[in-house]
């Protein structure tokens, strides 16, 4: 794909990526797992790397687009991608010469051992796994677990690379051989986000998709018993998502309506209004990749309370950025919420705490390790004549 005008003082190419991801940044429904991959990404092709994406179609989306220096193709809507990528990765290798291919394991496996030719390596957040079935249902998410089950088998020979410890050790325990034992780091724009004012009244923050392995009805079902030891306590719910109507209800019917508002969808200048007016926030997820409202809330001072599972337990420390609690104990996520918003003198220093520790937690820092990473790969793998 054409370059951007303007961009002739770029330097000379250094390596050709292409990147097979189902959403692309301009998605409506891209989230987290897009803004890692145009943050790193952006930063490669700013270096002079060739960069292009193939990804899946959206309503009114261009078939050919390029977005902050990444050059996409969408190639069908989102249930075909995954049929329709080897076909186009096939046109793509063939035009584009790609010397390294990297597959974004989220949503469905693309099991792209079994079409890519060139050196491939697997970036993956985290697996479905059985929070398929909480999100899904029975049936659905029955099938995407078991759509996941050839992985290890598929992927034996790919470099597997991840964002957290956790995840690392949930792939090796998959039995994959060739993971990445030093974690990919994310990041945030640490320059976007600072302490401000409190709000006057307690108040906790759910920023994210609404989403039901999200567990955000959690949050809600404790308000009941949070709310009689702090009555004027409320809950700021920021995003969107097809929980929302579930959520509402359940509010409804535990007569804490008062005590929440649905914001969603929320601007950057309001996210990080909301990000320091929040007392603590909350993200009692089933499991994640990281949580990068995690570090943001923590620039703004502002610490965490989040389940012990699978990125969340590298995102908080326990104690000191935040609290951790088992998943699905009400009881212990309550005393939690309570501890933090009723004790000034545990929750300052933890808010203090947090902002220290991801001072430098910057993308330019994540794609540094990233390129250093991909360049002893493709070197090892396809050295230059």
């Amino acid at each position: 794909m054409a370059a951007d005008e303007g961009t002739c003082d770029l330097p000379s190419t250094k390596y050709r990526v292409l990147l097979l991801n189902w959403r692309d940044l301009h998605n409506p429904l891209a989230g987290g797992a897009e803004l890692h991959v145009w943050e790193v990404f952006k930063r490669l092709a700013d270096q002079g790397w060739e960069v292009e994406a193939l990804c899946a179609s959206y309503p009114g989306a261009a078939d050919q687009e390029n977005i902050q220096g990444i050059g996409v193709t969408r190639i069908a809507h989102p249930a075909l991608y995954h049929l329709a990528l080897p076909r186009a990765y096939k046109r793509a290798a063939k035009r584009f010469r790609p010397q390294v291919v990297i597959d974004f394991m989220n949503k469905l496996p693309l099991y792209t051992p079994l079409f890519v030719k060139e050196p491939l390596c697997c970036f993956v957040h985290h697996l479905f796994g059985t929070s398929a079935v909480r999100e899904a249902g029975l049936l659905a998410g029955t099938c995407v677990w078991a759509y996941e089950q050839p992985v290890p088998w598929v992927y034996r020979n790919t470099p597997f690379l991840t964002g957290s410890l956790s995840s690392v050790k949930e792939l090796q325990a998959l039995g994959l051989q060739r993971v990445a034992t030093e974690p990919m780091p994310y990041g945030v724009d640490t320059t976007a986000f600072a302490p401000g004012e409190k709000a006057s009244r307690p108040t906790i923050l759910y920023l994210g998709r609404l989403k039901h392995y999200k567990g955000v009805d959690h949050i809600i079902k404790v308000l009941p018993a949070l709310r009689e030891r702090i009555p004027a306590v409320h809950l700021n719910i920021a995003g969107t998502g097809d929980a929302r109507p579930h959520l509402e209800r359940l509010a409804a019917q535990l007569g804490v309506t008062e005590n929440i508002s649905f914001l969603g969808f929320v601007s950057e200048a309001d996210k990080l209004r909301l990000y320091q007016e929040a007392w603590l926030t909350c993200l009692p997820s089933y499991k994640e990749g990281f949580g990068l409202t995690i570090p943001e809330a923590a620039l703004c001072g502002t610490p965490t309370v989040g389940y012990d599972v699978p990125g969340l337990c590298d995102a908080i420390e326990d104690q000191e950025t935040g609290l951790l609690v088992p998943y699905g104990d009400l009881d212990a996520l309550t005393e939690a919420l309570r501890t933090l918003l009723s004790d000034d003198a545990v929750r300052q220093p933890m808010g203090h705490a947090a902002q220290t520790r991801y001072k430098d937690f910057t993308w330019e820092r994540a794609a540094e390790q990233m390129e250093a990473w991909l360049t002893g790969f493709i070197e090892e793998e396809s050295p230059r004549p």
